[in-house]
């Protein structure tokens, strides 16, 4: 069974997704310019949640905190020296085949990449397909990319996630309004 990662890459459920999460999470708060402590404003209860509910006080914010989410806010700090290894170990594995990060994800599991895919500009496009080739090229070889080239590449640099977030939002109002997709598979 597969679900939703921060990211929207389908990945199985498991150790993998939860360290997934951990780095995708990493990655939008490093785009978005937010520090470690400001995720303490994700945690704070709704205003409509019962008053009823035990959680942990929160001295800085004033605000309640679930039991689940005190322990996640214990277990941050390890989760995020956790994400820090495990983003600088996928850099490294990007780097060696001249990929970025984006590039992983599949059209053909995610109608959405391929719109977005579809939606950029065709040098961008070229770009990608290149990066593709070059590492599946490297691969049958069973060789990586020369050491100079490697130092070039820049994995974590998104190219793909304004089209992705756009065509998602458009989803998002055709649902509301009661329409499909206009790519939408069907099935003979």
């Amino acid at each position: 069974m597969t679900r939703d990662c921060p990211s929207r890459a389908r990945l199985s459920e498991g150790k993998g997704c939860v360290i997934a999460s951990l780095l995708n999470h990493r990655l939008y708060r490093q785009r978005k310019g937010l520090g470690i402590d400001s995720r303490l404003g994700e945690w704070r209860l709704n205003s409509d949640l019962s008053s009823g509910c035990h959680g942990f006080q929160n001295a800085q914010l004033g605000t309640k905190l679930l039991p689940v989410q005190g322990l996640m806010k214990f277990m941050d700090k390890p989760f995020e020296w956790m994400a820090v290894r495990y983003q600088a170990a996928v850099g490294r594995e990007l780097k060696k085949y001249g990929l970025r990060y984006e590039d992983l994800y599949d059209p053909l599991l995610d109608l959405d990449v391929a719109e977005a895919i579809r939606r950029l500009p065709q040098e961008e496009q070229d770009l990608r397909n290149q990066r593709l080739k070059r590492a599946h090229d490297c691969s049958l070889k069973k060789a990586y990319l020369e050491k100079d080239v490697q130092a070039e590449q820049t994995p974590f640099r998104f190219y793909l996630e304004d089209k992705l977030l756009e065509v998602r939002a458009e989803n998002a109002e055709r649902a509301q309004l009661g329409t499909g997709k206009p790519y939408q598979r069907t099935i003979p």
